[in-house]
């Protein structure tokens, strides 16, 4: 639980200070083209960073139960689509968001 918590945490920071820095539109507003650097708040997803740094931490502590390692990556994959799917975010933001959960999640297992 703390290091998901941590895990959490830190990834919160880090993406809401790359969508300050960023700006990008979301696929909704105006043209939908997600310009970046016009105040939006869409790269990168914080759902999709989120719920992959929770499921690193979670695949990392139960890597020898495939059921419970396979079922965190699973429920992020989801996550992430549903993301892309209900037009909130675009693929990169998804993607970027994914990358950025992923590497935090496992240096935080990795750290402790």
């Amino acid at each position: 639980g703390r290091l998901a918590a941590e895990a959490l945490i830190d990834t919160g920071i880090v993406t809401q200070a790359l969508k300050f820095g960023t700006g990008r539109t979301r696929p909704d507003v105006g043209t939908g083209r997600g310009r970046f650097f016009q105040g939006g708040r869409s790269f990168p997803s914080g759902h999709s960073s989120s719920i992959w740094a929770l499921a690193t931490v979670i695949a990392s502590e139960y890597k020898h139960r495939p059921l419970i390692k396979y079922g965190a990556f699973a429920a992020a994959i989801l996550v992430s689509i549903s993301r892309y799917s209900g037009r909130n975010h675009f693929l990169s933001d998804i993607i970027g968001g994914g990358a950025l959960g992923f590497g935090i999640g496992r240096f935080v297992y990795q750290s402790r």
